[in-house]
């Protein structure tokens, strides 16, 4: 799925819906109790700019690719909820510590 597609949100309910798909689309599963923190947090942070939204959502699958499981909300906090500054070296921080 690509930004480009999305044009035609118009509420919450629709934006909510396309994270999930996005998610989805990839086959990745999003644990129960995450699913509700994730989507809010992305909403709140990113509704008013969809290329950012696609790009943190894109972040989040680069780190669960392995086993597609989202499933750890302070991972996600520390992936997603920081300063601009501090995502890429929390992104790098988090890669690391997985030891690939």
């Amino acid at each position: 799925m690509h930004v480009e597609e999305i044009f035609s949100i118009n509420n919450y309910r629709e934006l909510y819906e396309y994270i999930l798909k996005t998610f989805e689309h990839d086959n990745f599963k999003i644990s129960s109790h995450i699913k509700p923190i994730l989507t809010k947090k992305l909403i709140n942070h990113y509704q008013d700019d969809l290329f950012l939204l696609e790009q943190e959502i894109n972040k989040i699958k680069s780190y669960y690719i392995e086993d597609k499981i989202i499933h750890d909300s302070k991972i996600i906090k520390e992936l997603i909820f920081n300063e601009s500054d501090q995502n890429i070296l929390s992104l790098i921080k988090l890669l690391v510590d997985k030891k690939y």
